[in-house]
């Protein structure tokens, strides 16, 4: 079952009641896509992470590589904010939305493998 974030609370993510630990680690994730953190995308991203995301014109992009992926992840994100992340033991779901997400290009939902406390692959 997935558990949901309760970003209302004060409490620490990982601390929240039902809230499971890989949604704590996704958080991570995109904390350090937006400061650039190298050191911390290096323990969250497996070395090999493939990441697959979709354009609005229907063609798809993959790479391997952290570097890669973070290259490609940090795509407009500056411009987008997480809305809904969703988790369980091997998959994450991540909403983002930015200001005008009546249009397509405003929005994205991406899907996490987790294994061992690490990001495997990413598909968008």
């Amino acid at each position: 079952m997935l558990a949901r974030t309760h970003e209302r609370h004060a409490l620490p993510v990982s601390f929240q009641p039902g809230v499971h630990p890989n949604v704590s680690l996704v958080r991570r994730v995109f904390d350090a896509l937006r400061s650039g953190d190298e050191r911390v995308i290096a323990t969250l991203f497996a070395e090999d992470v493939a990441t697959s995301t979709h354009g609005a014109d229907g063609s798809t992009t993959t790479v391997v590589g952290r570097a890669a992926a973070c290259a490609l992840l940090a795509t407009d994100h500056g411009s987008l904010r997480t809305e809904r992340i969703v988790a369980d033991d091997r998959l994450a779901v991540v909403i983002q939305v930015g200001d005008d997400a009546a249009t397509e290009a405003e929005w994205r939902v991406l899907q996490l493998t987790i294994a061992d406390g690490l990001v495997v692959a990413v598909r968008g």
